[in-house]
């Protein structure tokens, strides 16, 4: 029985021990599952992360909760805070307000999210589409519509009532199942539109559907927004505006904080005469040791908005078209000093209309500039630009676009610049810890480039970044930085006013451009129309030039007189050159004839022409100004007349693609121009006299055409420049005496004498006639 007993015994460890290595081996018992994070929420309860109040799991595309977080878990705490997606907005975009601006932050990263314009003047020229206003609508789970999470002061969607947390069912009696469906009803739409809204909302606990009805007005200028500009697909935006991160302190094996980028940091409002919103992050103790940070540290961004004082509500120039960013790295260790050194990003998704008809002044002789570029400059080195095109072809190349390093001295500004708009950062001139003075700075697009992209040398959205030397903070102590971030129209005055006048940038002949751009706004002033003005200032330019162009009007004239000379003489000495030039030189003492008279005009009329194409492609005010008001037609004359667009019906893209000879648009004004240069080249050019002249004149003609293209894109504010200066040329040489050709002075007098003879005679026979008639 014993003997039994022992061996069911060990039988049975057997067992035990064989079961217990097969599962080891082929079924591996799971680790322990981690207690999720912590969400804050409103009421001070917390919630595990990724998953809602019924415990399903949350969607990456579900509402955030609008809600303030409370405060962060003290050190040491093992459960960190995490934050939900915020938007806040500061400013206005209606015009009437003491603002210049409307600001919308996205606490993922306290980046900026976009910047739009309140004023008239500056409205998006590309989408002419009805705007509501930006919603930051997310999708809610199930197709139910999608959640409102900002609503900015100024917009239809503020007037019209919508709030923070109202979710969109449907509008104009359609459903709305997402954002990707709003966002294409809304492209149907135009400014003046009603539009009518079914809105869920909570009210006292219980939901309620309301209808909201809307009126969609034109869509401002947004400076800064993410790119693309899709709304229905966040995941293909570059990255916002404004990231910063933690770097290491060193110059060799550099290492950064990415998840500062990414995380949602916790964000508030500050109120006030100065309103500010404010972010505040405390990065996990092992990520900030991977940096070589050994203790614990809070970092906080604040974005402050300046208004318009009421007595310079009228003052269109005045300093309120920045933001303010503050950064402070507080250093929570409580011994020992931390070595701290940081990474910011500038602002990107500035406006790149017209890119492919506009033409920005490059620094170097022969190099252009894209639609949007970096600029900057420090205190040893003046006002740069760093092309577009540099920009992506290092990209392509995976080669660094370094702007300067500390040796340059101290960061004055730099920025990202556009056609008629800028973005630049500027360190705060009366704070000068630190000294501003940066490890390096370079130029990069903000999100990936494709080499094979035909357009990407032109309007690649680019920015810049910063890194800063390594800076010590002490126990308790922080460290802080303040920046202004300019971001508005390059008109004069108010970039005067903040020290960037450089990005204004006439080129070779500003000094012609300039005193051309006074006569013009003088013009406008008086007429109110700056298609007039131009003419205005077209018959001013002629009329001072005329002493010069009726010399060469005559010039041309005497040319085509003594043509046939010309060609008796190089008939007659063709084989014998000498006698050729000598009897030439003969016939111009003779006649008091210069051949090179009409030259002075064309040295004199360039710098004016390239002087005032600049002028007309650089300055803001021709931006938008239609040359007949309310017309559709040639309402930019800053850009082309763009009567039609035709490259749906001639799909070429060599010719009328954006990027091709052409452009998507036919174009009248251009085909004026070129129809009165040959018009003017036909009354100005004499007759040919050889068959080597006459191919010259054929080839002049096709290089006028030829011409005709190239210059197809130019403003429509030059062609009327143009049209308005070859109407007084061909006028001026209309209005001139005729000059007799040589020996047509004899033949005329001995025409006269026998003309007077016959006269006489013909009088004497008509005399005879009569007396006949009266005896008979």
């Amino acid at each position: 029985m014993e003997k039994r007993f022992a061996a069911f015994i060990a039988l049975s460890v057997a067992i035990w021990l064989g079961y217990v290595l097969l599962q080891l081996q082929f079924a591996p018992q799971r680790p322990p599952e981690k207690k999720p994070p912590v969400v804050a929420k409103k009421d001070g309860k917390a919630e595990p992360a990724g998953q809602d109040k019924n415990g399903e799991k949350d969607d990456e595309q579900a509402a955030p909760a609008p809600a303030e977080a409370v405060d962060p878990p003290e050190e040491g705490a093992d459960e960190p805070v995490i934050f939900p997606q915020r938007w806040l907005a500061l400013g206005s975009v209606d015009p009437s307000s003491n603002f210049r601006m409307l600001a919308i932050f996205n606490s993922r990263g306290a980046a900026i999210e976009r910047i739009e314009l309140s004023s008239d003047r500056y409205r998006d020229l590309e989408d002419s589409t009805g705007y509501l206003g930006h919603l930051a609508l997310t999708d809610m789970a199930g197709g139910g519509g999608c959640q409102v999470n900002v609503v900015g002061r100024g917009t239809p969607a503020e007037k019209a009532g919508l709030k923070v947390g109202d979710i969109v069912t449907a509008a104009a009696g359609k459903p709305i199942k997402n954002r990707a469906t709003f966002q294409e009803l809304l492209q149907a739409t135009v400014p003046g539109q009603s539009l009518e809204l079914s809105v869920s909302r909570e009210d006292g606990g219980k939901k309620q559907t309301s209808q909201v009805n809307v009126t969609l007005q034109a869509r401002p200028l947004e400076i800064i927004r993410p790119e693309p500009a899709d709304e229905s697909d966040r995941a293909k935006q570059d990255p916002l505006s404004c990231l910063l991160t933690l770097r290491s302190a060193g110059d060799q094996d550099v290492k950064t904080l990415n998840s500062l980028r990414t995380a949602n940091w916790e964000a508030k409002e500050i109120p006030g005469s100065t309103p500010a919103v404010e972010f505040r992050i405390r990065p996990p103790l092992d990520e900030l040791k991977t940096i070589g940070v050994t203790g614990p540290m809070e970092i906080v961004k604040r974005y402050r908005l300046l208004s318009v004082p009421q007595a310079e509500a009228g003052n269109r120039n005045h300093r309120a078209y920045h933001l303010t960013l503050e950064l402070e790295f507080i250093n929570l260790a409580a011994d020992g000093p931390q070595q701290v050194a940081y990474q910011l990003d500038g602002p990107n998704g500035l406006p790149h209309e017209g890119w492919w008809y506009s033409n920005k002044v490059g620094q170097s002789m022969f190099g252009g500039a894209g639609a949007r570029d970096v600029i900057f400059s420090t205190s040893s080195v003046g006002h740069k630009l760093y092309s577009c095109a540099t920009i992506f072809k290092n990209a392509t190349k995976d080669n660094k676009s370094l702007l300067f390093e500390k040796d340059k001295g101290r960061l004055k500004y730099i920025g990202v610049d556009a056609q008629y708009f800028t973005a630049a950062l500027m360190p705060d001139a009366a704070n000068e810890q630190g000294s501003y003075v940066f490890r390096e700075a370079i130029a990069m697009p903000a999100g990936k480039v494709d080499p094979e992209d035909k357009t990407g040398s032109r309007k690649t959205n680019v920015t810049f970044r910063l890194a800063s030397l390594s800076h010590s903070i002490e126990p308790g102590q922080k460290f802080e930085q303040r920046f202004t971030l300019f971001a508005g129209p390059k008109e004069p005055e108010l970039v005067a006013a903040y020290n960037l006048d450089n990005v204004i940038d006439y080129g070779w002949f500003w000094w012609v451009s300039r005193p051309l751009v006074r006569v013009l706004d003088f013009f406008y002033m008086i007429v109110g129309n700056y298609g007039l003005a131009i003419i205005m200032l077209t018959v001013l330019v002629r009329g001072c030039m005329f002493p010069l162009s009726r010399k060469a009007a005559k010039n041309m004239q005497a040319t085509q007189a003594l043509a046939p000379e010309m060609k008796k003489i190089k008939e007659k000495y063709k084989n014998d050159m000498q006698k050729q030039g000598e009897a030439m030189k003969e016939l111009y003492a003779k006649h008091n004839f210069n051949p090179l008279g009409g030259c002075w005009m064309m040295f004199v009329q360039l710098p004016i022409f390239l002087g005032l194409y600049r002028a007309l492609s650089v300055d803001i005010v021709l931006r938008e100004a239609p040359l007949i008001p309310g017309l559709r037609w040639c309402s930019n004359l800053a850009g082309p007349d763009m009567l039609w667009r035709w490259d749906s019906f001639i799909p070429w893209d060599f010719l009328t693609g954006e990027n091709g000879y052409l452009g998507p648009y036919l174009n009248v004004l251009p085909i004026v121009t070129v129809a009165l240069f040959l018009v003017q080249q036909k009354l100005f050019t004499p007759p040919a006299t050889d068959e080597q002249t006459a191919m010259t004149q054929k080839m002049m003609t096709y290089m006028m055409i030829f011409m005709g293209v190239l210059f197809f894109k130019v403003p429509s504010g030059l062609c009327i420049y143009f049209i308005t200066s070859s109407l007084w040329g061909i006028a001026e040489r209309l209005l001139l005496p005729k000059t007799p050709k040589p020996g047509e002075e004899k033949q005329t007098a001995t025409t006269t004498k026998k003309s007077v003879g016959l006269g006489s005679n013909g009088s004497s026979r008509k005399a005879r006639e009569k007396r006949k008639q009266k005896r008979r």
